[in-house]
């Protein structure tokens, strides 16, 4: 059995005590804490936990003791993840030595999180030990559960609302269009007679052939279409709309009538490009959060040429939650968005600054660091920066 060593230990970053780093290898050392997955360690043989990230025991509500005497079993939420499944799992992980699942992990508190579990077998000094990181998929599940709440609510909405349609009869070249479609459209049924030239004049340019193409190959295969395209107003503004339809032809394959539909989805395409930025964003600061960090970073690392050096400066602010504790949370966000724009003030072009929790800073120069000491003189000079500015003002 090896020993408990503390393979992941937690470290106080404040603005005059950073960690330094000699080797890639202690980096990634700090990864578990900075990307937001947990780490555990444990014996494949019994299932007992040997190590974690602090993340891992603090996401879940339990010291670092308390959750490496729970092992596998003790922090499964499903009821049928008892004993014996966790005994079948790890028979499971020997046959297949990497791999993905789902599963929910009880909180302390009850709570229930539902996480995907990335794991790999590996061998050290003679015994098969399961290392695993833990992805917490709670908010990203909550989201979708109301991403789908509202698509749902705004299907049962859109029985009700009003959708444009259209025609056309290729016998005699008449195009009708309804109510609607004129609003759709933003013309006028009293001014304009209703043609296909009409409509695709309305189309945005980058769209038309598009349309165009996608009507056409409807004509000779009588098959059913569906796109999204712009439209543009007599008054510049913009519309989305979804548009479907579908061709009727004669025994002869030849089209006789043409019949669509035209929903406006602008604003759902504006919900869910909110919720997506949403997910990327710190609500508080408007930076972006440890999730949009990750995923720069992975973009960096893929796109760095070999050797190029890239400085990642974590800052906290030293007896933040004082702040919180007397004179309340709207103060502290103050203080946070405070920071955000004095750190913001030192960066240079293709800079990186992210909030990554609480009181917890991240920046990231992927340009101009030639060697250590140079980041360390870089991170000196946002530390006096902040020093020498008077945060009290924010205060009051």
């Amino acid at each position: 059995m090896l020993p408990n060593v503390g393979l992941f230990q937690c470290l106080a970053v404040s603005f005059d005590q950073l960690p330094t780093v000699d080797t890639l290898a202690e980096i990634f050392r700090l990864a578990p804490d900075l990307t937001g997955n947990d780490v555990v360690v444990c014996d494949l043989a019994t299932g007992e936990f040997l190590d974690c990230s602090s993340s891992a025991h603090n996401h879940l509500g339990y010291s670092r003791k308390e959750f490496l005497s729970l092992g596998l079993a003790g922090i499964e939420a499903k009821a049928n993840h008892d004993s014996a499944w966790v005994a079948s799992q790890l028979r499971q992980f020997q046959v297949n030595p990497r791999g993905t699942f789902l599963s929910s992990h009880r909180c302390r508190n009850g709570e229930i999180r539902e996480v995907q579990v990335h794991y790999s077998v590996v061998h050290m000094q003679g015994q098969q030990l399961l290392l695993a990181a833990i992805e917490d998929l709670t908010l990203q599940r909550e989201a979708e559960r109301e991403l789908a709440r509202l698509n749902l609510l705004l299907s049962e909405a859109e029985q009700f609302s009003a959708i444009g349609s259209w025609e056309i009869n290729h016998s005699s070249g008449e195009v009708t269009w309804s109510p609607e479609t004129y609003r759709l459209l933003g013309s006028d049924a009293g001014l304009e007679t209703p043609s296909l030239q009409g409509f695709l004049q309305k189309v945005h340019p980058k769209d038309r052939d598009l349309v165009a193409a996608s009507l056409r190959q409807s004509w000779l295969s009588g098959q059913p279409y569906q796109l999204q395209h712009r439209v543009v107003h007599v008054t510049g503004e913009e519309r989305l709309l979804l548009h479907r339809g579908q061709t009727h032809c004669d025994p002869t394959g030849q089209p006789l009538r043409t019949i669509a539909t035209l929903q406006d989805i602008t604003e759902r395409r504006s919900r869910e490009e909110q919720l997506a930025a949403a997910a990327l964003t710190d609500s508080i600061t408007g930076l972006p959060n440890k999730t949009a960090s990750l995923k720069h970073l992975e973009g960096l690392l893929l796109q760095a040429p070999y050797n190029q050096q890239i400085a990642l400066i974590c800052l906290d602010l030293d007896n933040f939650q004082s702040i919180n504790d007397s004179f309340g949370l709207e103060v502290g966000n103050q203080v946070l968005r405070w920071t955000a724009e004095q750190l913001a003030q030192l960066l240079q072009p293709g800079d990186w600054l992210a909030r990554l929790a609480s009181d917890e800073f991240l920046i990231v120069r992927s340009e101009g660091v030639r060697c250590l000491a140079g980041a360390i003189q870089l991170d000196g000079s946002f530390f006096y920066t902040l020093r020498n500015n008077v945060i009290v003002q924010v205060v009051n």
